[in-house]
């Protein structure tokens, strides 16, 4: 059985935001057997819970104070029952017609700790869009920390069917009352992995509501996000002293590669002037900054890296980032 954990904040008890929800489940139960999961939705302190579910069945709501998804994903995993568990936005949705094979891959292969796909951005429509695929192909399964070493995969926890008893025999649990709680959270569950593969499908959809915790943008905004990244690099780091030098290769590969980014984006934004200066600033006291080059970044994360060391380089970045956008 798996377990599908959605948190659910509504802070306008917002009709959209329930109807949304609704979708979510129904991406679920639409999909596959009754007797085959179960729905955790965790009220993360909404002034006003959802009206149109309650507990039935294998649907179970619960209601915890306000701590942000971080907090509704841990009480979620510590209330599973699933052999897996899998984390699913509350305006998001699985596309239909991919879970059940996912699910009986994992059913045939019970050895699996960590099954990754892939997601697609959904705008506008609220209805749940069907895509065509070709076969189901997974790769072979590789050791976590040699997934995370040679590959840079997705720090969003939304994109993997993960063992519970992976997270719960190594206490793995997403930080709290923060933003950006995935990524370390992430990292720390592939590194720990024995058994990691990887759908060629897109499963997951990724819906931008207007309102949304990344869709709404301030300078406010992304201070307070340039924050929280800065301190999932920190729980990282600290992760990552609990290992030998050779061992915690991957993990500092990883702290690179996530350095870059959030350089990526504080470049990006409005206030990047405000936002580089402390994100140089809060890599310098956990001595990463210049961002070091480590085995397994590759190429472009290379050039990323040495582009950063210098005022120069930095702008020709957001020159480039803003052309992407």
């Amino acid at each position: 059985m798996i377990s599908f954990i959605i948190p659910y904040y509504n802070l306008e008890s917002s009709v959209e935001i329930e109807q949304l929800l609704l979708r979510a489940i129904s991406s679920i139960t639409l999909q596959i057997p009754d007797d085959e999961y179960e729905i955790l939705v965790i009220d993360d302190g909404s002034p006003t819970p959802p009206v149109t579910v309650t507990t039935a069945g294998n649907i179970y709501l619960h209601s915890i104070p306000h701590g942000f998804l971080g907090a509704a994903r841990n009480y979620g995993i510590e209330h599973a029952k699933g052999d897996y568990v899998a984390f699913l936005d509350a305006d998001d949705y699985y596309f239909p017609g991919t879970l059940q094979k996912h699910i009986d891959y994992l059913k045939s292969n019970p050895e699996t700790d960590m099954l990754m796909f892939s997601f697609l951005e959904c705008y506008d429509n609220k209805d749940m869009v069907t895509l065509y695929q070709t076969d189901l192909n997974i790769t072979e399964p590789v050791l976590g920390r040699d997934y995370l070493m040679h590959n840079h995969p997705s720090g969003s926890a939304c994109l993997y069917m993960i063992k519970r008893s992976l997270l719960n025999g190594n206490q793995i649990r997403f930080a709290q009352n923060t933003y950006i709680e995935d990524e370390d959270f992430t990292a720390r569950a592939l590194f720990l992995a024995n058994c990691v593969c990887v759908s060629d499908q897109y499963v997951y959809a990724y819906y931008h509501r207007h309102g949304s915790i990344v869709g709404t943008i301030s300078n406010i905004r992304n201070k307070e996000l340039n924050r929280a990244a800065l301190n999932s690099i920190k729980r990282l780091q600290d992760f990552a002293v609990k290992y030998s030098q050779e061992e915690s290769k991957a993990l500092k590969k990883r702290i690179s590669t996530i350095s870059i980014d959030i350089f990526r984006r504080a470049l990006r934004a409005t206030n990047h002037k405000e936002l580089v200066r402390n994100t140089i600033n809060g890599l310098k006291s956990m001595g990463i900054y210049p961002i070091p080059i480590v085995p397994g970044m590759g190429f472009r994360f290379t050039i990323y890296s040495l582009v950063l060391r210098t005022f120069f380089g930095r702008m020709l970045l957001r020159l480039y980032e803003l052309d992407k956008k």
